[in-house]
């Protein structure tokens, strides 16, 4: 009986050294990587990855579980976003996007619930290449762990199968984009300027969602202006105008003002009285709907990016130079779009 036991210990011993030493010495991460040359340009191609709704356009994941049920957050389109994904052939798990730099990079991660949990995070870039050509390159990186995750990389190769599903998905990125149409930036010329110490009767909204903004700026001025006529205060001769803090597809930060002479009357409710600091601004011209900003912005920020100029401020504001009431067409609309620069 001794020696039954003893054999079966040392069997047990022996079957544990080799199932737990040799991972010792198996990779500890892996990294996956695929590159494609995209007949396009970055505007065009990094929406399509960097919202998650649109994954299902060119997902490599698409065929192989067509009957997969997905969930979004509410804003699918930078930092913060997810995307929720269940089916029996991909299990479960969420994306994330962690960071975020507008028509260049999404930085990711990858948490896995089910059949096991695991966890992981990678890169989607986009690199312009000339006026015709960009690049994208989508990286995977996770850790396998000690022992079973090394194990399941001797037999599987995560690196090897990632590697021919990213290759896939970039095969079907450049299809859909390449038959799409190419979008283009519109030109911006802005004006340098210098401005002195401006103060502002304001009210700030933290969160507005979009499809409110319009109805919350005129509310703004209403009681910007009750407020004037109460105080006395002297209201210039200026477009009324709004700063931005945030914005993204679903909500919005603000705080629409009025340009006053000073800020000494004793104010009340939520209207505040704030400077904006004497500075270097670069004043952008736009004309049109205020619905359709979005691209003049993208284009703003690109023009910061290559020109290496840096903002002094967490906002920039939009002076509303045409009076909607006063011409019907949109297209004649003026706004200025001031960025404050050091």
């Amino acid at each position: 009986m001794k020696k039954i036991l003893k054999i079966s210990i040392i069997s047990i011993g022996v079957l544990a050294l080799i199932l737990l030493l040799p991972p010792l010495f198996m990779p500890s991460s892996y990294t996956a990587s695929s590159s494609i040359v995209i007949e396009s340009n970055a505007y065009t191609v990094f929406p399509y990855f960097a919202d998650l709704r649109s994954w299902d356009k060119w997902s490599p994941w698409k065929e192989k579980a067509p009957n997969s049920k997905y969930e979004y957050s509410e804003n699918t389109f930078g930092a913060g976003a997810t995307m929720a994904w269940e089916s029996q052939e991909q299990g479960t798990g969420k994306m994330t996007t962690v960071q975020f730099k507008k028509f260049h990079h999404i930085n990711y991660q990858w948490d896995f619930i089910k059949p096991f949990k695991s966890t992981s995070g990678g890169q989607i870039m986009v690199e312009k290449l000339n006026e015709n050509q960009v690049k994208v390159t989508w990286t995977n990186t996770g850790k396998l762990k000690w022992p079973f995750d090394r194990w399941m990389n001797a037999f599987a190769d995560f690196k090897q199968m990632l590697e021919k599903d990213f290759a896939v998905g970039l095969g079907n990125l450049k299809k859909v984009v390449e038959a799409g149409p190419k979008k283009e930036l519109p030109k911006v010329n802005p004006e340098k300027m210098e401005l002195p110490d401006q103060s502002i009767y304001s009210i700030m909204h933290e969160t507005v969602r979009n499809a409110e903004i319009s109805a919350r700026i005129a509310e703004s001025y209403r009681s910007i202006l009750r407020t004037i006529e109460r105080t006395g205060s002297i209201a210039k001769e200026e477009p009324p105008l709004c700063l931005y803090y945030m914005h993204n597809r679903v909500t919005t930060k603000m705080r629409p003002g009025l340009i006053v002479q000073g800020c000494s009357a004793v104010l009340k409710g939520d209207v505040e009285c704030i400077v904006l600091r004497a500075g270097k601004v670069l004043r952008f011209v736009y004309y049109g709907g205020y619905s359709n900003l979005e691209p003049t912005y993208d284009a703003i920020d690109i023009y910061l990016e290559e020109n290496k100029i840096n903002k002094r401020e967490n906002y920039t504001w939009e002076s509303y130079v045409s009076d909607p009431g006063a011409e019907p067409d949109s297209t004649k609309w003026l706004t200025y779009i001031y960025v404050p620069v050091k």
